[in-house]
């Protein structure tokens, strides 16, 4: 989006600026704590740390693309296991 304001020859156009950056929200500003369990303990970090912290982690869940053979390995087993899991449902319900 683009604001254009035209100011009068005699107005001092910083000024009006300070004016619009004070008196509207052109310009805000929030506070966050940035909270995350580390080692099973709640913790307080700053952004850097936080987002070095949230890559450990997504590499950790990811299995950092080494085991992509046990991974297979396992993509084939869920399909037998979900088989014989419903071959038996009826018995389970029951």
């Amino acid at each position: 989006m683009r604001i254009v304001i035209e100011v009068k020859r005699d107005d001092e156009p910083k000024i009006i600026l300070n004016q619009l950056f004070k008196l509207t929200q052109m310009q805000d500003s929030f506070g966050m704590i940035l909270l995350a369990i580390v080692g099973g303990q709640p913790r307080e970090m700053g952004l850097i740390e936080l987002l070095r912290h949230f890559i450990e982690h997504r590499v950790d869940v990811s299995g950092g693309g080494h085991n992509t053979t046990s991974a297979r390995r396992r993509a084939r087993t869920y399909p037998a296991g979900f088989k014989k899991a419903l071959d038996h449902l009826d018995a389970i319900i029951a």
